[in-house]
């Protein structure tokens, strides 16, 4: 027999549970009418994972079968109503439709699993690597910042961070491809997504730096390491900004 959670905007959520895989994560299905699919993400999750996913309590598949305004008003509604139930927010979008990944960015989930028959593994492999570069586990360290701007998102690895500068609203982040990204929003906001990082510190009301990719500090120019083909990046600083610069990067 198949079981399935069918949800319309007007009712209350059920969860197709399985069991814990460990004592740490639990696998929530939502929408799904297909038990193979289940079965198959289970597996794949319990061979896959490793030592360092442990401590995710939980992440929810959510299955659409297309991208209609009915399919995304039920994502946006069980999103919605986990966050009024302060529910984990850890959710996969699922489908046999690979271009229905953009629903899933739109929404800002984990990640987009392309299910299949085939049992093809790249899916999940491609959530590991996902869960990995944001992680939900405590004290962990990110390798990637999610930047949104104008209405799209881009991905850029932490260590190509040269800085950030914040003016109001909006945040500049450079980085080593000479490219300057704008997010809107606030620096205390990055700041806070980029925590934990030791190479990274906010220096003054203004700046965010990454010491790793300081090359030299002349006066009150900085030189950064940029990429190879790329010119050297220069930014000016104010002394007091210079003063606590010089410290972070040379201990003194």
């Amino acid at each position: 027999m198949v079981l399935c959670t069918f949800f319309c905007l007007n009712s209350t959520f059920d969860f197709l549970t399985p069991p814990m895989l460990n004592i740490q994560t639990e696998l929530d299905f939502i929408n799904f009418s297909n038990e193979a699919y289940i079965e198959q993400i289970e597996s794949q999750w319990h061979n896959l994972k490793n030592a360092y996913l442990e401590d995710i309590e939980n992440i929810n598949f959510f299955y659409i079968p297309d991208g209609s305004q009915t399919s995304r008003e039920q994502l946006r509604g069980y999103l919605s109503l986990s966050k009024l139930n302060n529910k984990p927010s850890h959710t996969v979008l699922v489908s046999e439709d690979k271009n229905l990944g953009f629903v899933g960015w739109e929404e800002e989930i984990v990640c987009f699993y392309h299910i299949n028959d085939s049992g093809d593994l790249s899916a999940m492999n491609c959530l590991i690597d996902r869960l990995m570069k944001f992680p939900m586990y405590k004290d962990a360290i990110l390798k990637k910042l999610k930047i949104r701007s104008k209405g799209y998102f881009d991905l850029v690895d932490t260590q190509d961070i040269l800085y950030c500068t914040g003016s109001g609203a909006f945040t500049e982040i450079y980085l080593s491809d000479g490219k300057k990204r704008i997010e809107s929003k606030p620096l205390s906001d990055t700041e806070q997504r980029l925590a934990g990082i030791n190479s990274i510190q906010r220096l003054g009301k203004s700046h965010i730096i990454n010491r790793n990719r300081v090359l030299k500090i002349d006066g009150n120019d900085v030189w950064f390491v940029t990429n190879p083909n790329t010119p050297k990046h220069k930014a000016y600083f104010g002394n007091s900004y210079i003063k606590r610069l010089r410290k972070f990067v040379y201990w003194y």
